[in-house]
């Protein structure tokens, strides 16, 4: 692909860069290597951003599957479904699941 770019679509390519990356090359220092370290620079950014936001979304979602489950847990509690003690016991065993989530790393 990079090989089949002309001199014109090269430089077309090396000003969309200079513009986007913030950064000066020249006519000698822009070439077909350089572009394919920042494409792949560019490719290793847009992983960890996918990584985070998986870590991100998997973190918001615990939160809101627990805010979840807590209301409902309260309800039954106003109900009569369930006792006091018994609320507590499952709010310090999430607690405890919750710790044991952030003392283990988060896989993509």
């Amino acid at each position: 692909m990079i090989d089949a770019l002309t001199d014109d679509q090269m430089e077309s390519l090396r000003t969309t860069v200079e513009y986007l990356w913030e950064k000066s090359y020249s006519n000698t220092v822009f070439n077909k290597s350089t572009l394919l370290t920042l494409m792949k620079k560019q490719l290793n950014f847009r992983l960890k951003d996918i990584q985070w936001g998986r870590s991100e979304g998997r973190t918001e979602g615990i939160a809101k599957r627990t805010a979840k489950e807590v209301s409902v847990f309260q309800l039954m509690l106003q109900e009569g479904k369930i006792n006091r003690e018994q609320m507590e016991y499952f709010l310090k065993q999430m607690e405890k699941e919750e710790e044991k989530s952030h003392s283990l790393p988060l896989s993509a």
